[in-house]
């Protein structure tokens, strides 16, 4: 089965909205937890995120063009 461009534009909305809200709350978990290690994983996982978004936007420009 072959997916719409609506389909692909609302998964990659989705997307975006999912990985916004992550980042967000790995934000949050970095300013209230003290233990560098626990922190150090976290900031790579926000990292992650960060590239996750850069990534759903740019689908998301393509799609919409």
């Amino acid at each position: 089965m072959q997916l719409k461009k609506e389909d692909l534009l609302e998964y990659s909305r989705n997307v975006l909205d999912i990985e916004q809200r992550s980042k967000v709350m790995y934000e949050d978990y970095l300013e209230k937890i003290k233990n560098e290690e626990i922190k150090k994983t976290l900031e790579g996982i926000l990292k992650d995120e960060i590239g996750h978004i850069k990534i759903a936007k740019e689908l998301l420009r393509i799609l919409e063009e």
